[in-house]
């Protein structure tokens, strides 16, 4: 899976996409098999808005949100949202799959 992190202001540290690409490595242990993972880091009103867009090979993408004023806490809050996102999805497809073979 390719991440790929866009930092749209220069205020945002530079240590801050390192810890995205650790932090969002994490997503690919869920078993699915995933294009890429594009997170973009912008700065507004002295807040850090984190959005993250995770492209899977089939169906539409999964997108999450989050702003702190804290960097790394926007990313970690964003990165919770969208695990639970892929947990979902995951959950509600293999349901479909069980009652088809029952």
């Amino acid at each position: 899976m390719k991440i790929q992190v866009v930092c749209r202001h220069e205020g945002i540290p530079p240590v801050v996409p390192g810890y995205v690409r650790e932090k969002m490595e994490g997503v690919e242990r869920f078993g699915e098999e995933f294009e890429r993972l594009e997170v973009i880091l912008d700065l507004e009103n002295g807040e850090t808005l984190c959005e993250v867009i995770l492209h899977r090979h089939r169906g539409e993408p999964l997108v999450a949100h989050d702003r702190s004023r804290d960097p790394r806490a926007a990313v970690d809050g964003a990165e919770a949202r969208l695990e639970r996102q892929v947990v979902r999805n995951k959950e509600k497809n293999s349901r479909k799959g069980r009652r088809r073979a029952s």
